[in-house]
């Protein structure tokens, strides 16, 4: 759960997906595109299960 907060942060990867590629700057963009809309970025996720990203946008 406390890794989930950590997501959206510049660079990082979470502990144990390292042979995954990738630099930990993708879910940083997306949240800060979305800050940009005023907009929200909401994770879900369960261990063995997977992960699921919802992406909020603002009504216009």
């Amino acid at each position: 759960k406390n890794e989930i907060n950590r997501v959206t942060e510049r660079f990082y990867r979470v502990k144990g997906n390292e042979k995954i590629e990738g630099s930990g700057l993708g879910l940083a963009i997306v949240s800060e595109i979305m800050n940009n809309h005023e907009g929200e970025i909401k994770i879900e996720s369960e261990e063995k299960v997977g992960t699921k990203v919802f992406l909020i946008f603002k009504r216009v």
